[in-house]
């Protein structure tokens, strides 16, 4: 690249020498000081690819050289540098024929190699345009006007390519399927199937048409058409006098650069007006916005950065982006941005800045590096913002969500939550392992499954009843069944929560395990029945024993009466036994009613459990085997022996009873076991320690779960009238 610096100020030209040898190293500089000294080195402009011109010049403005090198048509690039905040002259330089502008603020000279590319790529297409024929399109009707223009054009004008039509449709044609093939439009106002004005209006209404330069050929006479075409955008008109064929091949020329000067016009306003769009949009956006240089020092900052950090935009410029960090922003985050920048990437993350006051602020930063043609980083845009609300928010909400979760996994009640279309769970705490003995895991997948591990009796029930949870009246109590086969009960409770347009978008629930409150219940429910039933037994056997006593009373006096009769004596006797059992029975009521003294005293059970054995075998059918297993080992206990032995017969006769469809097993086992603090807690008559166990078991036909539930209910039974 072969440059002429235009420079008065020696230092910032060798600074200028030092960017270009760095970016390219075979680039040949020539400074000069003044606007003479440079117009005695472009007497032989083929030394030059471009010439680069200060505004201020010791002899005159830059904008001088500019317009003299334009108008002696010297074909080189030029690139004029202004003062930071001139832009006035930058335009000026522009409307002059510069083809680009480098503005002295910051780092500019890091610029310059990528500017100085744009504009020779840009003047070398402007002259590849200048420097080939001019096309015309000639639209007239008259073939010999036609023939007598072209015969004009290529003896005088060998630089212009013209083609003809006669007809309007078929030139219409020819432009709107080919819009960029002409740069003339030579329209006579005579033509076939519309007139000049028609089809003019017809162009100009067409966006792709509207910028081509139409020239009007009209007959003498006819200066008031010419008016009116150029009322509706026509570039120039001639009048077919003699002689007008000399004249047209300057009005082409005039009307196409006219056309071509105010496009770049119009581009030049459009871009004025898109840059001051650009730098309004930055100075009104609510974010920060800084934008530095190559060595990330800051040559911009927009009113935000100020609001947001308390820095003004003179404060800022020249620093490094990284005068906001401080002692607690986090080493890992700059580092990240270090390895992006340098690694020409983009970055986004949060880190902890520092205001002009010192108060931290947590700024969500993005910075995106400006590559030119070759990939080199000229610029980088920074995006700042302040999220420490959004932060404090987060972390709030994590806090809270902390307590929630330390809350839901350590209750022994179930927490839920699902959504208004139970399509989901949302969250099931881990008490549900506990209660439902089913992994939490597996009901987040399928939350169905929730209602197949509900008792086949209360399934239907609880289905129904959740349809009503989006109602808020859903209190439910049911049975689950375990994996392991066992049950628990649990109530069930659920309510909708609403948003703020009082729209149902969760249903949260508690299930609590209430298997022992329910045993509880059912223990609290027998006792009393159990006590209102011994009361009522307990008053009848007072009233039956008196009257025993008197029978019995009566019975022996009458014995005493009657002598020598056997037969009477046989009777009084049987009398006597009848009363005798009926008594037995009696003090039997009262035992249940606890209305009796029973004598507890110490005893070996071993003994009593081998006598009863012996009774048992002497009583019971031949068809039931026993099988025995008792510890020689027992200690002694506290027990009625009456008691005892009475409830061991009574288990055996039963357990024949069970078995007496064909042959069977009657087991009997006495041992000694410990009980448990865990077992003794479930129920309310025992404490941990050890125990003597009874036990008696049979093959027969066993109870059903309605037998088990009233088999401790008084004078319950199951065999059938006449059985006993």
């Amino acid at each position: 690249m072969r440059l002429l610096y235009v420079e008065d100020n020696r230092l910032d030209a060798d600074l200028a020498r030092i960017e270009l040898g760095r970016v390219y190293p075979e680039a040949e500089l020539t400074v000069v000081n003044t606007i003479n000294e440079a117009w005695l080195n472009l007497a032989d402009p083929s030394r030059f690819d471009a010439v680069v011109i200060d505004l201020n010049l010791p002899d005159g403005s830059g904008i001088d050289l500019v317009m003299g090198l334009r108008e002696k048509k010297i074909p080189l690039a030029t690139v004029m540098l202004t003062g930071s905040g001139d832009e006035r002259s930058a335009v000026a330089a522009l409307k002059a024929g510069v083809d680009d502008y480098l503005v002295k603020r910051g780092d500019y000279l890091r610029q310059l190699p990528q500017v100085l590319e744009s504009a020779i790529a840009s003047f070398s297409k402007g002259m590849a345009r200048l420097n080939r024929p001019l096309r015309v399109l000639y639209a007239e009707h008259h073939s010999l006007d036609i023939e007598l223009t072209r015969r004009h054009m290529e003896r005088h004008a060998a630089h212009m390519r013209m083609e003809s039509v006669t007809a309007a449709a078929e030139a219409l044609r020819r432009l709107k399927s080919a819009p960029d093939d002409y740069d003339v439009l030579l329209l006579d106002y005579r033509l076939i199937g519309m007139n000049a004005l028609e089809l003019l209006l017809e162009i100009k209404q067409d966006d792709r048409l509207s910028h081509l330069p139409v020239v009007l050929v009209t007959g003498q006479g006819d200066e008031a058409v010419a008016v009116e075409a150029l009322r509706l955008g026509a570039a120039d008109y001639v009048v077919k006098r003699p002689g007008y064929l000399h004249e047209l091949p300057s009005t082409l020329e005039n009307a196409f650069h006219r056309a071509l000067l105010v496009r770049e016009q119009a581009a030049l306003r459009a871009s004025e007006a898109s840059q001051r769009l650009r730098e309004e949009a930055l100075e009104a956006m609510p974010l920060g916005v800084l934008l530095s240089d190559a060595d990330r020092r800051i040559i911009y900052a927009n009113p935000a950065f100020t609001l947001l950090t308390g820095f003004p935009a003179f404060e800022a410029v020249g620093h490094n982006c990284a005068f906001l960090q401080g002692a607690e922003t986090a080493p890992d985050a700059i580092r990240q941005i270090r390895e992006a920048l340098a690694a020409r990437r983009s970055f986004e993350g949060e880190l902890l800045n520092y205001r002009k006051d010192g108060t931290p602020f947590w700024n969500h930063l993005s910075i995106t590096p400006v590559l030119d043609e070759l990939g080199k980083v000229v610029n980088f845009i920074g995006i700042l913002q302040d999220v420490t609300a959004r932060r404090k928010a987060a972390e709030d909400l994590r806090a809270s969500e902390e307590r929630f979760r330390q809350i839901a996994e350590n209750i022994h009640e179930v927490f839920w939550m699902t959504d208004p279309e139970k399509h989901s769970l949302l969250y099931i705490s881990p008490a549900y392992e506990t209660i439902w003995g089913r992994r939490c895991a597996d009901i987040l997948k399928n939350p169905s499954d929730w209602l197949k591990a509900i008792h086949a009796d209360d399934r239907g029930r609880v289905a129904a009843a959740a349809k009503r949870q989006l109602q808020g009246n859903y209190d439910e109590v049911f049975r689950v069944v375990r994996p392991d086969g066992s049950i628990r009960w649990v109530r069930d409770k659920a309510f909708p929560i609403r948003d703020h347009t009082g729209k149902v978008y969760r249903i949260v629930g508690t299930a609590e395990d209430i298997t022992e409150t329910r045993k509880l219940e059912e223990q609290f429910m027998q006792s009393q029945k159990m006590e209102a039933i011994g009361t009522l037994a307990g008053g009848i056997a007072h009233d039956f024993n008196n009257i025993l006593a008197a029978i019995t009373g009566y019975t022996e006096l009458i014995k005493m009466q009657i002598t020598n009769d056997p037969q009477v004596e046989a009777y009084l006797k049987a009398l006597l036994q009848a009363s005798s059992r009926a008594t037995s029975l009696v003090r039997q009521i009262l035992a249940f009613s606890r209305q009796a003294n029973h004598e507890r005293r110490p005893l070996q059970l071993r003994p009593l459990v081998e006598e009863s054995l012996r009774l048992l075998r002497a009583t019971l059918p031949v068809t039931v085997a026993f099988e025995t297993d008792i510890d020689a080992e027992i200690p002694g206990v506290l027990a009625d022996a009456t008691q005892v032995h009475q409830v061991l017969m009574n288990l055996g006769t039963n357990a024949a009873h069970a078995m007496s469809a064909g042959p069977g097993k009657l087991g009997v086992r006495l041992e000694l076991r410990e009980v448990t603090d865990e077992f003794a807690g479930s129920t309310t008559r025992l404490r941990s320690g050890p125990h003597v166990v009874l036990s008696v078991s049979d093959t027969g036909c066993g109870m059903s779960d309605e037998v088990m539930e009233r088999m401790f209910d008084p004078f319950f039974t199951t065999k059938a009238p006449g059985e006993g």
